[in-house]
């Protein structure tokens, strides 16, 4: 991994039954190592805000009030 690494994948639903109802659609995820510093592409934001940003306040605690990684 070199610090960020984005992995695609496919989210499947289907409803057995009446009604029937199915659906599929395309979803990224993004793995960060939380240790190393990261060495990202411009569009993507580590603690700032961008096309697509994460935050550390977001992870690891209360929504809003988490610590990251630490």
């Amino acid at each position: 991994m070199n610090g960020v690494d984005h992995i695609p994948g496919v989210t499947f639903h289907k409803r057995h039954g009446t009604p029937t109802n199915a659906f599929r659609y395309s979803i990224d995820y993004v793995m960060l190592e939380p240790d190393r510093t990261v060495r990202a592409p411009s569009l993507f934001g580590l603690n700032r805000r961008s096309l697509m940003s994460v935050r550390d306040r977001d992870h690891g605690g209360q929504p809003g009030a988490g610590r990251g990684a630490t």
